[in-house]
């Protein structure tokens, strides 16, 4: 088993590279900068040309999995200029790994937003969330992570199958207890919140545990840390 990770030196990336290797898994990971990988013998490193990561069919030989912790760095010519670069990421990896028609199918785990709703699912957030999710769709990074979780729940493929994981407000922290839902319940002006150690463990355990992903392959589960409202 081999796992591809996108983004693999961000916060929630090098978290699920870490889970990954501490569990015996074998890792490449697209990177800028390699030498910001861990050094492990079960880590392959590939270096990133350019500024949008392009993932080519050699890359994705012998993997079983696709995790894409992408992200854009917040700056005010990213929030109104930014182009849509993570679901364009998630389209060319999978139009690659239909091309590919490998003998079973490859899982694309994208980690997303909680500011995203759910178009399978039933979410159900307060009234007065409405106006800021509102203006939050003027923001071109939000716009993204709104346009990769639409674009997720169109797919429709024997040769691949996906999951957006949709983590509530990031914070630094190794991993606590959390909780798991498919449909989020809670305002975004809550204090609910989730340690990246948490987020990246449970995207790795996605990625290696079948049962885990047989539960939630086609869904967008929401994700915080267990005590928080």
């Amino acid at each position: 088993m081999t796992i591809l990770v996108l983004g693999g030196t961000g916060r929630v990336g090098s978290s699920v590279i870490s889970h990954l290797l501490a569990n015996g898994q074998k890792v490449k990971a697209i990177a800028r900068n390699l030498d910001k990988l861990p050094k492990d013998d079960n880590l392959i490193g590939i270096k990133q040309i350019g500024d949008i990561i392009k993932v080519t069919v050699a890359d994705l030989e012998g993997v079983t999995g696709v995790i894409s912790c992408l992200g854009h760095l917040m700056s005010v010519s990213n929030v109104l200029f930014d182009s849509y670069w993570v679901k364009e990421s998630a389209v060319q990896v999978i139009g690659i790994i239909e091309e590919m028609k490998p003998p079973s199918p490859i899982k694309f785990i994208q980690l997303n937003s909680a500011g995203v709703d759910n178009p399978l699912g039933h979410d159900e957030r307060p009234f007065g969330d409405k106006p800021i999710l509102a203006i939050s769709s003027l923001v071109r990074p939000f716009l993204d992570s709104q346009a990769t979780g639409h674009y997720l729940a169109t797919v429709n493929s024997k040769f691949v199958d996906w999951c957006a994981v949709r983590p509530c407000n990031f914070i630094e922290g190794e991993r606590k207890p959390y909780t798991v839902t498919e449909d989020i319940k809670v305002s975004v002006f809550s204090d609910a919140n989730i340690q990246i150690g948490s987020i990246g463990h449970f995207i790795s355990e996605l990625a290696t545990k079948d049962e885990l992903w047989i539960k939630w392959k086609g869904k967008m589960p929401f994700l915080k840390d267990a005590k928080s409202e």
